[in-house]
């Protein structure tokens, strides 16, 4: 799993998370949420502030390479 394409927009930032499998496989299906806000504080003593969340929802691959891409804003 890795951040890339990261640029900064009127909104804030956007950004693809791309999930690759580690053989050339097909993705199987795949689910879960992401979540995306500000820290505000100290790494000791930190808040969440608007903080948003995103269900993602995958199909499975038809064929390689297994990466799954999603784009954020």
């Amino acid at each position: 799993m890795s951040l890339v394409n990261i640029t900064p927009d009127a909104d804030g930032t956007t950004l693809t998370l791309r999930i690759q499998g580690e053989s050339n496989d097909p993705c199987p299906h795949s689910a879960g949420t992401v979540e995306y806000g500000q820290i505000q504080g100290t790494i000791d003593n930190f808040q969440e502030i608007n903080v948003q969340n995103q269900l993602i929802n995958a199909l499975p691959a038809s064929s390689p390479p297994a990466m799954l891409i999603f784009r954020y804003s």
